[in-house]
């Protein structure tokens, strides 16, 4: 069983059901567990983070933080500041490890296949009508790692013309 040591765990629904098993569990291994009964609690919750952990992020909007949502808002800025700092977690690698990467799996299994590319590149893709967004970590040929986050909103960006923009800034990136 892993301690937490006063980690930081966000829990909606904290009130009830299994939302209250996961907050008693993650508090009986020692994590600050900030359970919200409401969506809109646990968006002030997420917010007061944030800014506290030099994030402030004054046009965020969440409505079920699942990011299928024509409500959230959330800046390019914004997003790469998030990243940025789980970049300089001490949960990194887990994180990391938890987006597809390049060429192999999810969503991003047949995109940036080149073989310089590939396994290089840890994103999440993302798509509604009218919407196509990428974001998350360049290991670019230097060898250097980028943040990058593209949102596109546009007539039709989701049926092709989105990826083609991505693909074009995510290889100007790769080449820095």
């Amino acid at each position: 069983m892993t301690e937490l040591g006063n980690d930081l765990a966000f829990v909606t629904g904290a009130s009830r059901g299994i939302g209250r098993a996961i907050a008693l569990e993650l508090g009986r291994r020692g994590a600050r567990v900030v359970g919200t009964a409401t969506s809109a609690a646990g968006a002030q919750a997420i917010g007061e983070f944030l800014a506290s952990r030099g994030i402030p992020i004054a046009d965020l909007v969440i409505e079920n933080g699942s990011g299928l949502s024509r409500i959230e808002r959330i800046s390019a800025r914004g997003l790469a500041g998030v990243l940025l700092d789980a970049w300089q977690s001490p949960y990194a690698p887990e994180f990391q490890a938890s987006l597809p990467l390049s060429a192999v799996d999810g969503t991003l299994r047949r995109r940036f296949r080149s073989p310089d590319m590939e396994g290089r590149l840890r994103m999440k893709t993302g798509s509604l009508q009218d919407v196509s967004a990428l974001a998350g970590y360049v290991n670019a040929a230097s060898g250097k790692t980028y943040v990058a986050v593209i949102i596109l909103n546009h007539p039709n960006a989701e049926l092709g013309a989105g990826e083609a923009v991505q693909a074009a800034l995510v290889n100007w990136v790769f080449g820095r």
